[in-house]
């Protein structure tokens, strides 16, 4: 699970990461609170800890763009 705080990331950016990743895994966004929740599936195993960084560091690196 990644929780992200919603006054610094931008859900368009969470959104299109997600589309960009979908080849890699499966990904539920919720919200509570002041946080975003991702729920992140690899469709490896072994590979969770490497797609959640790499997906926020992505994340980042969309916001930039906006």
């Amino acid at each position: 699970m990644v929780k992200l705080n919603r006054k610094i990331y931008v859900r368009e950016a969470i959104e299109q990461a997600i589309k960009d990743y979908k080849g890699l895994a499966g990904f539920r966004l919720s919200e509570k609170g002041k946080y975003y929740l991702i729920s992140i599936k690899p469709k490896e195993n072994g590979t969770q800890d490497v797609i959640e960084r790499e997906f926020c560091n992505y994340i980042l690196s969309l916001e930039k763009g906006m």
